[in-house]
Parts: C-alpha cells; structure tokens; sequence
C-alpha cells in the first residue's frame, strides 16, 4: 500500500496509473490494529496496554490516514480509483475482483470465477477469531461509516 504522500507522486510520474484502494470500516480496523500490537507491548511497554494516551494516540494515526486518503481520492479523477471494502471482498469476492479486473480494463477468466466462488463458501465458514475482543477496543461510531462512502 502507498503512503497517501506517496500517491501524489505516482500519479505525476504515471498518469494513467489507476488505484484499487481496500478499506475496511475503521470501527473495525483501527481496534484490530490495537491488538495487533498489544501483545509486544505487554513485554516492552506495560503501561501502554488498555486504553491510556498513548493507544488513544496510536489509534488517531490510522482515523488520520482514513482521512488523508479520502482527501487525496477526492482530488483525483474517478475513473482512476476504485475502493473496495474488505467486507464485500470478503462476502462476494467474485463481484468484488469482478470490479477490480473492470477497473483495470481485464477479463475474468471462467477459472478464476470459480476459484472466487470457493474462496466465497470458505470465507463465510471461517470468521475472524478475535472479534469480541475488537469491539472492547476501540472508537465507538462517530459517524466512521462516512469513510467507505467516500
């Protein structure tokens, strides 16, 4: 993934790049992240672990780059960026690459589509194994839900 600093640049030098960006609701990401890095911080850093400043801070860094990209998505033509959410990759992952491939101008092939499908019936069998505890961490809804609309 590009820095949104970075997307900038790529464009000047590429005008004709097109972006596939994957989002996934912040309510989500952002308590995910937490605990991504919770478990080192237990051994390194005790004090930081639960809801203190410093997560609270660490967790604005990612509602930040949601907002940066949506700045930067809007200052750009829409013909060159497609957001995909991660939720409908996962629930129809063949309508989802179905979007990506038309953006990029490529034909699915009949051997992919199927291999999409099976992807689809796993993934509806196999949810995330810490979704309770994503929903202790994290930003309740303040109007997050803004960012996939973007």
């Amino acid at each position: 993934m590009l820095f949104p600093s970075r997307i900038e640049a790529v464009t000047e030098a590429m005008p004709d790049v097109r972006y596939i960006y994957l989002i996934r609701d912040p309510r989500k990401r952002v308590p995910s992240a937490l605990i991504m890095f919770m478990a080192p911080w237990k051994v390194h850093s005790p004090l930081m672990v639960g809801t203190t400043p410093e997560t609270a801070r660490f967790a604005q860094v990612f509602v930040d780059g949601y907002r940066k990209y949506a700045s930067v998505r809007e200052r750009m033509p829409s013909e060159q960026w497609l957001t995909v959410d991660l939720a409908d990759l996962v629930g129809d992952p063949g309508g989802a690459v179905r979007r990506i491939y038309d953006h990029l101008g490529y034909e699915l092939g009949p051997r992919l589509a199927g291999r999409l499908g099976t992807a689809a019936r796993e993934a509806r069998d196999s949810p995330s194994g810490h979704a309770g505890a994503v929903r202790s961490h994290g930003p309740r809804d303040r109007g997050s839900a803004s960012f996939r609309d973007r």
